[in-house]
């Protein structure tokens, strides 16, 4: 028999799974009649995509899901709903008109899945039940990291953690965390703010020391493909740190850092490797540079890849 919870109405009694998907139906509503929310509706598949975004997620995906209620926890609809948005300013550079759109989507979702009350909504009851272990996943990530509990919001070893550190910090400020979880979470070090400025120089930190393995492992080159599917984040990172020194926005601490370990600011040397593949394949083919889309002897050389590398280079 199914516990019931109250209705966001206050007024009817509703089960769990009732009461999720009613919660998630409204959000949804909210978010795909957003002026914005058309551009997150549906998949979507450049060239590239799928060798940078390894879990693709949409809102109209989301909304079957909600509609065959496979969704067991608020938690786990949270999730999808930041994957969505976090796939976007993955794959499109910070700047770019769709990482504005995508951000300013997240924080509407935030708004508007926590500004109702706990026990109103029965969210409070759902967090109950997911406590434990999403707080021993805290401990977890504490141990690994010299006892830090500050979580990345696009934590990708654990997305659900990131959401779910950011989440306590927004119920400690409305008020609604139980003294008991207060005092749980004060005891293991937690901090209730996050310096954002100290935040955005330790994710740096980390994926330059990212930078710096993958060059000891590629003959000391820095050049990390755009769709390096081995680290879709890394190669994301690295073309948005051309761009900001492009447009003359990124901090000379790390212009320095960069060129001490022998950072290019263009990419030469893969503009070299593609032009000579395509003269290749145009003395083998009677002149034409017409590369077929699914051309067997070389993936990455194609009709569409050619024309997104030549565009790619020359906007770095």
């Amino acid at each position: 028999m199914h516990s019931r919870l109250e209705s966001p109405d206050g007024k009817n009694q509703l089960p769990p799974a009732e009461l999720i998907k009613s919660k998630c139906s409204d959000v949804l509503k909210s978010l795909r009649n957003h002026r914005h929310g058309w551009a997150f509706d549906y998949p979507v598949d450049p060239p590239d995509y799928l060798d940078i975004i390894k879990n693709p997620m949409d809102l109209g995906t989301i909304q079957k899901k909600v509609d065959n209620e496979q969704y067991r926890a608020i938690d786990d609809f949270a999730a999808d709903v930041h994957l969505t948005f976090d796939n976007a300013m993955l794959y499109n550079g910070d700047g770019s008109d769709v990482h504005d759109m995508a951000k300013q989507l997240r924080a509407k979702f935030e708004k508007l899945l926590w500004d109702d009350s706990n026990e109103r909504t029965g969210e409070q009851t759902l967090l109950e039940q997911q406590w434990i272990e999403m707080f021993k996943r805290l401990q977890a990530y504490q141990q690994e990291h010299n006892g830090s509990c500050n979580v990345p919001q696009r934590y990708h070893p654990d997305l659900k953690l990131g959401y779910w550190v950011g989440k306590l910090r927004y119920c400690y400020i409305k008020g609604t965390l139980k003294k008991e979880q207060v005092d749980q979470l004060v005891s293991i070090g937690f901090e209730w703010t996050c310096n954002r400025e100290q935040c955005d120089k330790d994710k740096w930190t980390r994926i330059f020391k990212r930078l710096q393995a993958y060059q000891q492992e590629h003959d000391g080159s820095c050049d990390v493909p755009r769709n390096y599917s081995q680290d879709p984040q890394l190669g994301t990172w690295v073309a948005n740190q051309r761009q900001h020194y492009k447009k003359g926005v990124l901090a000379k601490e790390r212009c320095d850092q960069l060129e001490s370990i022998g950072f290019q600011w263009t990419r030469i040397h893969e503009w070299t490797e593609m032009f000579k593949r395509l003269q290749a394949y145009q003395q083998e083919n009677n002149g034409s540079c017409n590369v077929p889309q699914k051309y067997p002897l070389d993936a990455e050389l194609k009709s569409q890849a050619a024309a997104y590398w030549l565009i790619k280079f020359l906007t770095l």
